[in-house]
């Protein structure tokens, strides 16, 4: 019973377009298996998300065993080349439910929200979000689309 009221919350979020799952492809995860990956805001794919506004991401995955989180790396591919993204306050724990450990067999979702740099340039990205351990080796990977305006 207590996994039908996240999920009858996530159905109403996404009915007012307050959540969206879009597609990803999976880019090498190792120890977890990505189940659903969803960004606000967003209402088509590839999702738009404007420079200087909040946006949020969630990674939901199952342990196929246990893990002990780290950091994250977030990586975009342009034409102009591969580019690092920088996250603040990039420990895993910190924003995963339920919390750590994470154990084999386990569903977890990660999300993180931040504003968006003014900086970054505007243009159709691919995204790579690795979810790291503490030996710094992905153990999630998954790969999106989204427009930078």
């Amino acid at each position: 019973m207590r996994l039908f009221n996240p999920l009858i919350c996530y159905a109403i979020l996404n009915m007012f377009g307050i959540t969206s799952a879009v597609h990803f492809k999976d880019c090498g995860s190792s120890k977890a298996r990505a189940t659903s990956v969803a960004i606000y805001p967003c209402n088509f794919e590839p999702c738009t998300l404007i420079r200087g506004q909040q946006s949020s991401f969630q990674i939901s995955f199952t342990a196929v065993q246990d893990i002990y989180p780290g950091g994250v790396r977030v990586k975009a591919r342009l034409p102009s080349g591969v580019m690092t993204i920088p996250i603040p306050e990039s420990n895993v724990c910190n924003h995963l439910t339920p919390r750590c450990p994470v154990m084999s067999g386990g569903h977890y979702s990660y999300r993180y929200t931040n504003v968006l740099p003014q900086q970054l340039p505007s243009g159709l990205w691919t995204i790579e979000i690795e979810l790291l351990d503490t030996n710094t080796d992905p153990f999630v990977c998954v790969e999106i689309n989204v427009h930078i305006a």
